[in-house]
Formats: structure tokens, sequence, C-alpha cells
């Protein structure tokens, strides 16, 4: 059996735009995944609500990607999907965007250090000017929204540049129009659709 851990933030984990629950089993791209892959692959959730990737969260170490990522890199994998990063262009951190790639950059090499697995890097979303709107707009201010936009194009320099996989899915899946930052139910049927197939070539 092949073994996938999912490691992300609110967009792994789940996360439903109008509440701030989680989608159920069968409705997140998690879990989708694993029933559209089947019986040979195990996916392992790890998604976390407001998981940064290289910054200090002040929620504690489960939220701190870096931190997190560490009591799995023991255990034996065939890939790891990475999709964390967008947290880090908070007001709260504002790191410029040299300082993201550096930061992100760190990260993955800590993980390739520790861990065999192949690894796939999953492009930050663009964040929409709605997010002021929306429940997270104490987080996401207008430099944030811009800095969002060249977060794949980074992202995609450093796989290259560490031996990873890269996929975006922005120019296909778009989140939600009620937070600028989350993906309604459609969109994470097609997260999982692309991933079950896009996995079965990489693992």
């Amino acid at each position: 059996m092949k073994k996938i851990l999912c490691f992300g933030d609110s967009n792994t984990f789940g996360y439903i735009p109008n509440d701030g629950g989680q989608y159920a089993d069968g409705v997140r791209w998690t879990s989708r995944l694993a029933n559209l892959l089947g019986k040979n692959y195990q996916i392992i959730e790890a998604g976390c609500s407001n998981r940064t990737c290289f910054s200090d969260n002040d929620e504690g170490d489960i939220k701190t990607g870096y931190k997190a990522i560490e009591k799995y890199l023991p255990n034996k994998y065939d890939c790891i999907l990475v999709a964390v990063g967008v947290n880090d262009i908070q007001l709260f951190y504002k790191p410029t965007l040299e300082e993201f790639e550096q930061g992100y950059e760190k990260f993955i090499k800590q993980i390739k250090s520790k861990n065999d697995a192949k690894i796939v890097i999953v492009a930050p979303p663009i964040v929409k000017d709605c997010v002021k709107q929306g429940t997270s707009a104490f987080q996401f201010d207008d430099e944030s929204i811009e800095k969002s936009k060249y977060l794949p194009d980074i992202c995609k320099r450093i796989a290259e540049r560490n031996d990873c996989y890269f996929i975006d899915f922005n120019d296909r899946v778009q989140v939600s129009n009620l937070d600028g930052l989350h993906y309604m139910p459609e969109a994470h049927a097609q997260i999982a659709d692309i991933l079950s197939k896009y996995l079965r070539d990489v693992v």
C-alpha cells in the first residue's frame, strides 16, 4: 500500500467558508482523494486551520508548520504533499517575498533531510479581495492579497531547485467568494479529481 501524507493548512483540513466548521468525509478533498485512489493507497490527513509554514504561530507548535511536521517525518511515506504557505503572508508576519522564498525553501529542505519520500509542493491559493469582508479580514490586508499572486511562481522555483514535484490549482480552481480564502465543496471535488490523476503518475 502506498502512503501519502497530506500536510497542509485549513484548505487541507476542509475548512467551511460560511461557518468555520470542517467538511465531512467524502466532501473535503483529502477524503475524496482517498476514495478515488482506492485500496492501494493510504491517505494520511494532516491539515490544520491557520497553520503557517515557516512563521512562528502564536497558537502553538501544531499550527507552526516546521514544528508540526516533525512528528510525521520519522514515518515512511511514498509521497508527502505540502500545502501550506498562504498563512505566512498574513499581516501579523509580513515577510517580504524574498523572506517567504527563503523560509519556504528551508522548510522543504527540512523535510528532505529527514524523509526520502517524493515531495509534491501545492501552490498556495491566490487570495481574493473579498477576504477583507470575510471572517479572515483581521488576518489579510491589501499587501497580503498582492503577495499571494506571487507565491505560486516562488513555490515552483523552490520545487525545481529541490527536485520536488509541483502542482498549481489556481488556473482551474477558485477560492470561495464568501471569504476569498477557502474552497467550496465543488472546488474540493475538483482538487481531489486533479490530484487522483496526478498522483498516480508520481507515486
